[in-house]
């Protein structure tokens, strides 16, 4: 079954809440893992959806991080982008997404340990 698990539909809060295990182990309900969230949107829907979901999340934790970029908000940004990159980079369907989860972390991206850290935990097993 390649349709978007269910709970990829469960918004924002519960993206938001499964980050709070980052650099941990980051699952949504069922055990789906956010990169599997953006692998399996193809239906434009969820692509409407999905994205909308991790740019709300995205643009939060960006807020939070650029006020203290070693917070636990820049991990969890790292994690939120590294899971996108691993479900989405090899996706055409994801690379609008991409683009738009990146430019939230710019800024941040470069100069804090948080977020690389959660970018290698996310991509690793996001």
């Amino acid at each position: 079954d390649h349709s978007l698990p269910a709970a990829c539909r469960e918004g924002s809060g519960a993206v938001t809440r499964a980050l709070g295990a980052a650099p941990g182990r980051v699952e949504l309900a069922d055990g789906v893992p956010l990169s599997r969230c953006v692998q399996r949107a193809v239906d434009p829907d969820d692509v409407v959806f999905v994205g909308g979901t991790f740019v709300s999340v995205a643009v939060g934790l960006a807020e939070r991080a650029r006020a203290d970029i070693e917070s636990p908000a820049a991990l969890q940004l790292g994690y939120l982008l590294g899971a996108a990159h691993r479900g989405g980079d090899r996706t055409l369907v994801s690379s609008e997404l991409l683009r738009r989860l990146d430019q939230e972390a710019a800024g941040i991206a470069e100069r804090s340990h948080a977020y690389e850290r959660g970018l290698r935990a996310g991509r690793a097993a996001g």
